[in-house]
């Protein structure tokens, strides 16, 4: 996501759009993983489907191994390396425009047989075939270790060369496993590494971020006190990377990476006409950092995603439920037909009109409410938006079996058949919700599950009020280029979701 907010930033902030997204194009890596992953498990087509990753990969765009300032200064130099795709994210995009969703895929996301049978990866003799269930994750890593295993058998000596074509085994076979997985035809891959997270939080000069109490981890070396701030550098990097010490741990890890998104598409979107130094530090660290498929357009997505400035993308979170019993370490259980069907229901989204047919009198619509969240105040806020549109209230209550380790993802209206209007207009109340028709549902009725999209969306829904910044001197902004993390400045307190 962070390769396609710099294409948001420079076409949103200067009237010199093409030749910018021009540059970023031309000088960005280039992959052919969509186009060779073929269409295995894929059951839903329309709209366009893009899979985001962030790499943990030592390496820039190029397959050059970062220098050793370089490592240091994304935080990895006593760390040993590898390729986790620790950040996945699908966006959907509607036909014709409309509202986006992006829905984040967790690391330790368990992929069981009924995924991994329809999908054949590379092995290091040169035959290829199905791998074993294992958490999402690792399918890049090892699709890569095996191709590289296979060109240095075949005497390849060039490493950026062994990098080049190993890392491309890797992103095919992560296109293959999410689209069995999820339904969804990906036709595009953008790809954004450590170092592109560090190069582009300081191009815009921080990013605002809020968090619900104080961390300090040493394994992501993340340092940072309660309440809103602005991260950039190493700093940016280890909230978005930790995960250990958080009560969510890799949902937890999610929700931040959402929140960090929403803080940086808040900024750069705001921020006005970009001055030529930033221009070109945005274009530097795509050109270092990013991977695009070489059917992506820049300007044209970047036109499409100008909507995320007035909240016209919902972030969802994958449906989970607590830890998967067959897998030798902590992954996250899913279920399969669940997964379908979230999927499913956001696909015929893209294809259903989304505006109303007939007007619809609020009045004669009673809304029930099923909180599926943790968070405090989540219920009261969506009774306020009910009540506010002027539409009966019916029952609240919470989604069965809610705890800290199965929140509802993404926010829902159900309705009856035949009623869709009448669940389009609370969807529109809402600003967000994936509709679905549900028999079971009475006339006249709407019923909204509330997902942690919702949560994250608003202001003041974390459980713990956000403090006022600190006025400690430590906390001031470090030296451009440098890891830092600061009291936010008052123009985004009112935007920046409050995280773990």
């Amino acid at each position: 996501m962070a390769s396609l907010l710099l294409a948001v930033a420079v076409f949103a902030g200067t009237g010199i759009a093409w030749a910018v997204t021009d540059s970023i194009q031309r000088g960005s890596a280039t992959s052919d993983a969509a186009a060779n992953a073929g269409g295995a498990g894929v059951t839903f087509e329309g709209g366009m489907t893009m899979l985001l990753v962030g790499s943990d990969s030592r390496t820039d765009a190029d397959g050059n191994p970062l220098s050793a300032e370089e490592l240091a200064q994304v935080g990895t130099e006593d760390d040993g390396g590898g390729t986790n795709t620790d950040t996945m994210i699908v966006v959907h995009v509607p036909e014709g425009g409309g509202r986006a969703t992006a829905v984040s895929l967790p690391r330790d996301t368990w992929i069981g047989k009924t995924v991994t049978e329809q999908v054949d990866g590379p092995y290091a003799n040169g035959s290829s075939g199905t791998y074993q269930p294992n958490k999402i994750n690792s399918f890049y890593g090892t699709a890569k270790a095996y191709t590289e295993q296979r060109l240095v058998a075949e005497g390849v000596t060039d490493r950026p060369e062994i990098e080049r074509q190993s890392n491309e085994a890797g992103r095919t076979m992560l296109v293959k496993v999410v689209q069995a997985f999820t339904g969804l035809q990906v036709d595009h891959y953008a790809e954004v590494n450590l170092l592109g997270f560090y190069l582009l939080s300081n191009a815009i000069g921080g990013i605002p971020v809020c968090l619900n109490a104080p961390v300090d981890d040493p394994w992501s070396g993340a340092d940072f006190a309660a309440g809103p701030q602005e991260v950039q550098g190493t700093a940016a990097l280890a909230f978005v990377r930790q995960r250990h010490g958080l009560p969510g741990g890799d949902l937890d890890r999610v929700r931040r990476q959402q929140a960090f998104l929403s803080g940086a598409a808040d900024k750069i979107l705001s921020i006005g006409s970009l001055n030529p130094a930033r221009i070109n530090a945005l274009i530097e660290a795509a050109n270092r950092s990013v991977v695009f498929d070489k059917d992506f357009a820049v300007l044209d997505f970047a036109t499409q995603m100008l909507d995320m400035s007035s909240g016209n993308i919902t972030f969802a979170t994958l449906p989970t439920h607590g830890t998967e019993p067959s897998a030798s370490s902590d992954a996250l259980a899913t279920d399969s037909a669940e997964i379908q069907a979230f999927f499913a229901s956001i696909a015929e989204s893209s294809t259903a009109e989304e505006t109303a047919a007939e007007p619809v009198d609020p009045a004669s619509v009673t809304v029930d409410i099923q909180d599926g969240t943790i968070a405090d105040g989540v219920t009261d806020f969506a009774v306020d938006k009910v009540r506010t549109a002027g539409f009966e209230l019916g029952i609240t209550g919470v989604v069965p079996g809610t705890d800290v380790d199965d929140e509802t993802a993404a926010t829902s209206m159900r309705y009856a058949p035949g009623e869709r209007d009448a669940a389009v207009a609370v969807q529109q109340a809402f600003g967000l919700g994936v509709l679905s028709e549900d028999p079971d549902v009475p006339a006249g009725h709407v019923v909204v599950e509330v997902g942690t999209d919702l949560n994250i969306s608003i202001s003041g829904a974390s459980s713990t009020p956000a403090p006022e910044p600190a006025a400690d001197p430590a906390q001031t902004a470090a030296a451009p280029g440098a890891g830092s993390a600061a009291p936010v400045t008052p123009s985004f307190q009112s935007s920046v979701p409050c995280v773990n």
